[in-house]
């Protein structure tokens, strides 16, 4: 298993532009179905944990370590998952201003609830990518070796 990401680039930055974009463009029409809201959270989240995790860029890890640094950086794009869904929620409810907000305050803070099941589930996730990273990389050497006879 391998934990190497690259500098930030042009196209993380975009990324960025994109995200803000179509949460100021979601936040417009009256909506309060939670799903854009918990795409937006979890499209968010991941953004800004591939950027700190690229502004820690050039670092090779590998082993435990490696796997270690997967799991946590799963679990907390999976807590920063709800959160960033909870503060989207917070932000159309802050611009449209009404008197019966489109996200009431006990769909805010059961989204609060769920941050420790999106955390697990991140840190399942973060588990999974770096074993498929390290299974894909023909450099690591956990990568499995093919010799003709399908095995892996």
């Amino acid at each position: 298993m391998i934990w190497h990401w690259r500098r930030p680039g042009l196209l993380l930055r975009w990324n960025a532009v994109l995200c803000a974009v179509l949460v100021l463009l979601w936040s417009g029409p009256e909506d309060t179905r939670i799903g854009g809201a918990a795409a937006l959270g979890v499209w968010t989240a991941v953004s800004i944990g591939t950027y700190w995790a690229s502004r820690r860029g050039g670092v090779i890890v590998r082993g435990w370590r490696a796997a270690a640094l997967w799991i946590v950086f799963g679990a907390a794009v999976g807590a920063g998952a709800a959160l960033c869904t909870v503060l989207v929620m917070l932000f159309k409810d802050v611009r449209h201003a009404h008197p019966f907000p489109d996200f009431p305050p006990g769909v805010l803070a059961a989204m609060i609830a769920r941050v420790p099941p999106w955390a697990a589930a991140g840190a399942l996730f973060g588990l999974c990518a770096g074993l498929m990273r390290g299974a894909l990389d023909p450099r690591s050497p956990d990568a499995g070796v093919s010799d003709g006879r399908g095995v892996i």
